[in-house]
């Protein structure tokens, strides 16, 4: 026997029972562990990381237990190496050797694949919560829900257009740009989202934009919620007020626009 094959031997005969049970006991902690994180949609990364460790000590024990060997001394000058477990155990290992990874992975994918799905059944939620606490002036609580909304999902117009009107109420005009121009590229029709960015481009002072956006708005509607507004700021517009700062009420008053934003819709979320 080689040096090289003596050091393998020793190695893998190295293991007793008690301490494969072990390895056998963490791997399958491990995994557990990940199944659990990945169906709480915490930590994803971190819980394929232990997910894989998980698998790879299973396999390296039944690994090691299918190339245990026992040596019996037959003679004086003759000595027999067998395997220390029997055939059939390890053909068993062989398949499961073989068939472990994929069945890991399917079990991964299929954790991951029931936690994205419970965390997308969330997102009308947050955005009907997040509506509820603009309108009620909660800016904040409001900004949470509509952020927790993206982190589920995104490219969702719809959080991303509420939260653009929560960045134009409170005078955050890049921020809100930097959300409709996103919705824009979803949903080049709309209207609402037109008007918006067309009173925030204003706001920031480019004005020729602002124009080209409140003529969209009345090309795309006749509706008053959106068509009214829009003649009202281009009217201020191309009447040389580079801010349009009022906007006429209902009652014939006229309210700042820094707090007079054009609230959105409500529009539920459908999956």
């Amino acid at each position: 026997m080689t040096r090289g094959a003596e050091l393998y031997d020793r190695v893998v005969n190295w293991p007793n029972p008690m301490q494969l049970a072990v390895v056998f006991a963490v791997g399958a902690l491990l995994i557990m562990t990940a199944a659990l994180l990945l169906s709480l949609g915490r930590l994803r990364v971190f819980a394929r990381v232990l997910g894989i460790l998980g698998v790879a000590a299973i396999m390296l024990a039944m690994f090691v237990i299918h190339e245990q060997t026992i040596r019996t001394k037959v003679g004086e000058y003759i000595t027999v190496t067998r395997s220390r477990y029997p055939q059939p155990t390890r053909f068993q290992i062989r398949v499961a050797l073989l068939g472990l990874p994929a069945a890991a992975t399917l079990v991964m994918i299929w954790v991951a694949n029931s936690s994205r799905r419970r965390l997308r059944a969330t997102v009308p939620l947050h955005l009907r919560e997040g509506r509820k606490l603009l309108a009620q002036g909660a800016y904040q609580a409001a900004l949470a829900e509509f952020n927790s909304a993206l982190a589920i999902s995104p490219y969702l117009a719809d959080a991303l257009f509420h939260r653009g009107c929560l960045h134009e109420v409170t005078e955050q005009v890049e921020e809100a740009l930097a959300d409709f121009d996103q919705v824009m590229i979803m949903r080049p029709n709309d209207a609402e989202c037109y008007l918006n960015r067309g009173i925030c481009l204003a706001r920031k002072g480019v004005i020729s934009d602002a124009i080209l956006d409140l003529h969209r708005v009345l090309k795309l509607t006749n509706h008053s919620d959106y068509a009214e507004p829009a003649r009202y700021y281009l009217s201020q517009l191309t009447a040389g007020n580079s801010t349009p700062g009022t906007l006429p009420s209902e009652n014939g008053t006229d309210n700042a626009a820094g707090s007079t934003a054009i609230q959105p819709t409500g529009r539920d979320y459908v999956l």
